[in-house]
């Protein structure tokens, strides 16, 4: 198969990019994104974002073992609030909403997911399992 020339204007344009972004990163410079998050080792942190204002966090867990233990942990407030959720965990923002479970760097870079949805799905039946014995015992 053969490259016709747009082709390789398309290649040589990113080589382009790629050597821009090189050359960005080894002079220091980082798309920022946004704040950090907290890259406190093994919490799992809840943040509150105000409207124009840099987020504050809460710990919801002090000894998660991974980013998914403290994805599974904020999902469980996503089921019962109903509401998207975004928390932190060791440097990386975690998006909890409808659509789906993702991390990223910072705030407002590119977002990963975390969960594909036969996961997420066997991860709702169990939180959704723990928070109807949590209400038939009483405990908060």
């Amino acid at each position: 198969m053969r490259f016709g020339a747009k082709a390789w204007s398309f290649l040589k344009v990113g080589q382009s990019g790629l050597l821009v972004a090189a050359l960005a990163m080894a002079s220091g410079c980082r798309p920022t994104g946004g704040p950090p998050a907290p890259a406190a080792a093994g919490v799992c942190w809840r943040a509150d974002i105000p409207a124009r204002h840099r987020p504050i966090f809460v710990p919801v867990a002090a000894q998660s073992p991974d980013i998914l233990s403290c994805a599974a942990d904020l999902e469980l407030a996503y089921l019962s609030e109903g509401a998207p959720v975004i928390g932190a965990y060791q440097g990386w923002y975690l998006f909890i909403g409808p659509g789906a479970i993702e991390g990223a760097e910072r705030l407002n870079l590119i977002r990963y997911p975390l969960l594909n949805k036969a996961q997420r799905a066997s991860l709702d039946r169990q939180l959704r399992a723990l928070l109807v014995a949590r209400s038939q015992s009483g405990a908060p």
